[in-house]
C-alpha cells in the first residue's frame, strides 16, 4: 500500500510539474509577443492570411496579385483607431475621451492612408515570404494613374490609365476599399539560380605598360577641363557633343504624347525619357538655332506606360540654343592655381601621378580578364528586356568609375546621356557579372568596411578637388553610394580570384606566347 501511495503522489508531482512548464511557455509566447513591434506583429498575421496569385511573365519575371483579407483590414482599424481615441485632442473634448465614432470620422483618411501604405509593403513582403521567391529590388505596382491629354482638337481632358509604376507613386493613387478585401498586383524580377565555375587558375595575362608624353599631353587637358565651361555659341552649327536647348515633343500617330520646352540634350545618340534616340546626334550635327530635328523612336517593351509598348513614334525638337565646352588655355595664372611655376614642373608631376596610377590600372584589366572569364563561363540567362531601374544602375556605377579615374566634372555631365545610351546595351552583362560576383561573395564572406568607403571618398574627393564631406554627399545622391559600395566590393572579390590565378607576364611590345608563367602565384602578378 505503501509504495501505491508513493506512486500516486510522484504522478500528481509530474502532472504540477508538468502544468508549471505549460504555463511558463505561455508566459515566454507573451513575453515574445509583446516584444514584437506593430509593424512585426502585422507581418506576422499577414504571412498567414494574405492570398496570392502568382503569373508567369517571361524569364525571372513575376505578376503577383496579392489580397488582404477585410478581417484583417478591420482588426488592424481597429487597433490604430483605439490608439489614436487616447491620444488624439479633437476639441470640446479632453485627451482620450473623444467618442470613437468622432475620432474615426476626424482621422479616419489619414489613418486609411496610412494602413494601405502598410498593407502594400508588408503585403508585398509577406506574398514574397509565403512564396518563398528570390527577388531583385524594389517591386513596380499597377495602378491607376489619371492624366491630361490632348485631342483632335487641342481639348485637354483627363484620362485614367492603368500603369506600372514604383510603390510610392503608386501610393498617391492606391485607396484602401471601405467594405471589401484590399488587392493590388505588382511585378517581380527574381534572382537566378546558377552553379559557380571553376575560381580557382584561372588564366590571366599581365602587361607592362609605360606613361608617355602623348599620355602626359591628355591628362593635363583633362586637368584644364576642370576649368572649362559650356558657352552659347551664335551663328555656328551644332558639333558633336554640343549641348543644344530648344523645345520637345513625342508624336504618335499623329498625336503629341508629351513634349517639353527649354529641354536640353547633348548632340549625340542618347536615352531620354525612357525612349532610345539612336541617330539623334547624326541629324543633330550641322544643323543651326531655328532648325528642326526628327528621329524615329521605338517604345521599349518595359515602357511605364503599357499602351504604348512596342509602338512607333517620332522625337521632334526645334532648336533654340547651341552651347559648347570650352577649355581654357594654360597660363601662367592658371598654373599658378594649380600650384607649379612652369608647364614643365606640371608635365612631371602629372607623369608621376599617371605612372602611379598605372599599376591600379594594369590590376584594373587583370580583373576585367577575370571578369570576362566568369561571364563566359556562368551559365543562366537573364530576361531579354530589362527595367529601366537596371539600366539606371549601370549608369550610376559607370558614373563612379569616371569619378575614380578622375574624370572633370564637366566631363562627366556632359558624357551622361552617353553613359545611359551604352548602359541600355550593357545592362544585360553587368546584372549577370553582378549575380556572379554577389554569389561569390556570399560564398566567400568578402565585405566591405566602413574605412575602405570613406578612403575612396577622400580619393575620389583629392582627385576632384572637393571637400570630402562634399564628395559623400554628392555620391549620396541616386543611391550612388551603394554603387561605391559594389565597386569596391567587386574589386575585393576579382582580387581575391588572382590571387589563385595562372598568371602571365609579359611586356607590351611582346607577343601573346611571350612571358613566365606563375602558377597559383596571383600575388607575385601584382
Amino acid at each position: 500500500m505503501a509504495d501505491e501511495e508513493d506512486t500516486g503522489v510522484e504522478v500528481e508531482n509530474e502532472d504540477v510539474k508538468q502544468e508549471d512548464v505549460e504555463q511558463e511557455d505561455v508566459k515566454q509566447e507573451d513575453v515574445e509577443q509583446e516584444e514584437l513591434s506593430d509593424d512585426e506583429k502585422l507581418m506576422a498575421k499577414l504571412e498567414e492570411a494574405v492570398e496570392v496569385d502568382v503569373e508567369d511573365i517571361g524569364p525571372l519575371r513575376k505578376k503577383l496579385d496579392i489580397s488582404i483579407p477585410r478581417a484583417l483590414i478591420e482588426e488592424r482599424l481597429g487597433e490604430q483607431f483605439e490608439e489614436l481615441k487616447r491620444e488624439a485632442v479633437v476639441p470640446g473634448f479632453r485627451r482620450g475621451r473623444a467618442p470613437l465614432r468622432l475620432v474615426e470620422k476626424r482621422f479616419g483618411h489619414e489613418v486609411g492612408d496610412e494602413l494601405t501604405a502598410q498593407l502594400v509593403s508588408s503585403g508585398y513582403l509577406a506574398a514574397v515570404k509565403k512564396l518563398e521567391l528570390n527577388t531583385l529590388g524594389d517591386p513596380l505596382v499597377w495602378a491607376k494613374i489619371p492624366e491630361q491629354v490632348s485631342d483632335e482638337s487641342g481639348m485637354n481632358r483627363v484620362v485614367v490609365s492603368e500603369k506600372l509604376v514604383s510603390t510610392e507613386q503608386a501610393l498617391e493613387h492606391l485607396h484602401m476599399p471601405k467594405e471589401d478585401d484590399f488587392t493590388f498586383s505588382c511585378e517581380v524580377e527574381l534572382r537566378p539560380e546558377f552553379e559557380l565555375p571553376a575560381l580557382d587558375g584561372i588564366a590571366v595575362e599581365k602587361t607592362a605598360r609605360t606613361v608617355t608624353d602623348e599620355d602626359v599631353t591628355a591628362e593635363c587637358k583633362r586637368m584644364l577641363a576642370f576649368r572649362g565651361s559650356y558657352t552659347p555659341v551664335e551663328g555656328e552649327p551644332v558639333e558633336a557633343d554640343d549641348l543644344v536647348v530648344g523645345d520637345m515633343k513625342v508624336v504618335v500617330d499623329g498625336k503629341t504624347i508629351k513634349s517639353e520646352a527649354n529641354a536640353m540634350l547633348a548632340a549625340r545618340d542618347q536615352r531620354y525619357e525612357g525612349l532610345q534616340l539612336t541617330g539623334f546626334g547624326d541629324v543633330l550635327i550641322g544643323k543651326k538655332a531655328g532648325e528642326e530635328v526628327k528621329v524615329e523612336v521605338t517604345f521599349p517593351e518595359d515602357f511605364d506606360t503599357p499602351e504604348l509598348r512596342g509602338k512607333s513614334g517620332s522625337f521632334e525638337l526645334t532648336i533654340h540654343d547651341i552651347k559648347r565646352l570650352v577649355i581654357p588655355k594654360l597660363t601662367p595664372e592658371l598654373l599658378a592655381e594649380f600650384g607649379y611655376e612652369d608647364e614643365g614642373e606640371m608635365r612631371e608631376a602629372v607623369k608621376a601621378s599617371m605612372e602611379q596610377r598605372l599599376q591600379s590600372r594594369v590590376k584594373e584589366a587583370m580583373r576585367v580578364q577575370v571578369t570576362k572569364y566568369l561571364l563566359d563561363n556562368a551559365d543562366f540567362q537573364l530576361p531579354e528586356s530589362l527595367s529601366q531601374r537596371q539600366t539606371d544602375t549601370v549608369v550610376r556605377r559607370r558614373m563612379v568609375e569616371l569619378y575614380q579615374a578622375g574624370a572633370p566634372e564637366a566631363e562627366i555631365t556632359k558624357r551622361m546621356d552617353e553613359l545611359r545610351v551604352q548602359a541600355a546595351a550593357e545592362a544585360t552583362t553587368d546584372l549577370k557579372l553582378f549575380f556572379v560576383l554577389d554569389k561569390i561573395a556570399e560564398e566567400r564572406e568578402i565585405e566591405v568596411t566602413e574605412d575602405e568607403i570613406n578612403g575612396t571618398i577622400a580619393s575620389i574627393a583629392a582627385m576632384q578637388g572637393k571637400r570630402f564631406d562634399r564628395m559623400r554627399d554628392e555620391l549620396s545622391k541616386n543611391d550612388g553610394m551603394r554603387a561605391l559600395y559594389l565597386r569596391i566590393r567587386d574589386a575585393k572579390v576579382l582580387d581575391a580570384l588572382l590571387e589563385s590565378a595562372e598568371i602571365t607576364e609579359k611586356n607590351e611590345s611582346e607577343n601573346e606566347s611571350a612571358g613566365t608563367v606563375k602558377r597559383g602565384s596571383g600575388r607575385k602578378g601584382n
